[in-house]
């Protein structure tokens, strides 16, 4: 049953990476929220900027109690993120969830041979949720010196 922990270890590692998806999605969407505004203009009213850094933070909270597919869909309804990576979102969207909706039941009589296809399948799953991650972390590094450069 060694090859079982293996599984049990890469789909920690698919929940995981996923909730850093859903952590940097929240983060990167509220940094555009207030960052967005000054695409359009050079400055603002500290009073309307103080609204919109609570805005963001209540966007931030919203998301954190949202699932990985609504903050998908939300994500999309902005510009924030370019649509190749949106796509690549709905995609890793679709591999968690059959990791953690569908694998196991698929898998019911487990062999050596159904427990290294999924063993297989995982870990291309963790090195897409690893992937992505990269992504978002270097979009919100754009995002973090944009806000740097407002404050």
């Amino acid at each position: 049953m060694d090859a079982m922990n293996e599984v049990y270890r890469l789909i920690g590692l698919v929940v995981n990476n996923s909730q850093v998806i859903e952590h940097n999605l929240a983060y990167g969407l509220s940094l555009h929220r207030i960052v967005s505004v000054f695409y359009e203009r050079d400055s603002i009213p500290i009073k309307e900027y103080e609204l919109i850094e609570e805005e963001a933070a209540l966007l931030r909270k919203r998301m954190s109690e949202m699932t990985l597919g609504s903050v998908i869909n939300f994500a999309s309804d902005t510009k924030c993120f370019k649509p190749v990576l949106l796509k690549r979102l709905k995609s890793v969207l679709t591999e968690r969830n059959y990791v953690i909706h569908q694998l196991i039941l698929d898998q019911l009589e487990l062999n050596d041979q159904s427990i290294a296809a999924m063993t297989s399948y995982l870990r291309v799953v963790v090195d897409d949720t690893n992937e992505l991650n990269e992504r978002l972390a270097s979009r919100i590094r754009v995002l973090e010196k944009e806000y740097d450069a407002i404050v």
